[in-house]
């Protein structure tokens, strides 16, 4: 019973991380409606990404420190051998993670240059290292189309939104508005962070951003933040969203394919919804977490 709870715990915060670590689709289609660099974003999301990772992992071994049970130590040690093999298994995935950042980091491919390329190395992994089959090359074709359908659609309604908030100087008075009422930066995060966490209860995360940045991302300029941090900050808040209790979307996902109690997947994902949100007070405190690596990229 502590090894399945452990395992639910995980499941509902680990889901999240997704979206941060590149590639990222709604760092793809925030980049896409305020125009930044989806390169630049990709690599700011690396570090605050890795770290994040970090501190869950930090947790899961106090938690399994201060209860064996969640994570039993294996009755006999396992041999080297059986643990370079299991290295050695991740090496094709470490290879194409590096070529697909690589290029990107170093400025001789552009986004679609990169997904091209490590789409091509996909195929080679799996001729070599899979199960590579004519069906199942019909299969990722078919799931392709439909993804980037799904996306171009909301990319598409999303711009015609832009335009009416544009036209009707909508962000314009909102600006106007948020100013007037003198909050500080930190004040300002207070609202979007409530903002998403009573969203993510109810709709996903494209479906966030497509009705938010183009109404908040004039405010945001006002306030002086900048538009590469707040897309990390921005992914940050849909994830931490997605596991808010008690109606978070990813809880839901989480007691729907296990049948756990939905108050018993509430509670454990609890502490990781403590970590997400001393972890956003974090970057805003130090934003070279996520500015600092896009600085250093070639240009």
């Amino acid at each position: 019973p502590d090894v399945v709870a452990g395992a639910r715990e995980v499941v509902a915060a680990g889901g999240t991380l997704g979206i941060l670590i590149p590639p990222s689709i709604p760092m793809i289609i925030y980049g896409t409606l305020t125009e930044t660099s989806i390169a630049k974003l990709f690599m700011a999301g690396v570090i605050p990404g890795i770290l994040l990772t970090l501190f869950f992992m930090a947790f899961i071994a106090f938690a399994a420190l201060r209860r064996p049970g969640v994570a039993p130590a294996d009755p006999e040690p396992i041999p080297f051998g059986v643990k370079l093999r299991a290295i050695g298994d991740l090496l094709p995935m470490i290879v194409l993670m590096s070529v697909v950042l690589g290029s990107l980091y170093a400025g001789v491919a552009t986004p679609t240059e990169s997904a091209g390329l490590g789409c091509a190395i996909s195929l080679v992994v799996a001729m070599f290292w899979g199960n590579l089959t004519w069906r199942a090359i019909r299969a990722a074709l078919t799931a392709t189309v439909r993804t980037s359908c799904t996306i171009m659609l909301i990319v598409v309604m999303a711009y015609v939104f832009s335009y009416g908030v544009e036209t009707t100087n909508v962000g314009e008075n909102l600006t106007k508005w948020l100013v007037g009422l003198g909050l500080s930066k930190t004040e300002f995060m207070l609202v979007l962070i409530v903002l998403y966490s009573i969203l993510g209860c109810l709709i996903d995360s494209l479906g966030m951003i497509v009705l938010t940045v183009p109404l908040l991302f004039e405010p945001i300029r006002a306030y002086g933040f900048d538009p590469i941090w707040f897309g990390v900050m921005l992914v940050l808040l849909l994830e931490f969203g997605q596991i808010t209790p008690p109606v978070g979307i990813n809880l839901f996902v989480v007691q729907s394919i296990s049948g756990w109690r939905l108050g018993e997947v509430v509670r454990g994902s609890v502490p990781y919804w403590t970590i997400m949100l001393c972890f956003m007070g974090l970057l805003m405190a130090v934003p070279q977490m996520a500015l600092w690596l896009p600085a250093q990229m070639f240009r």
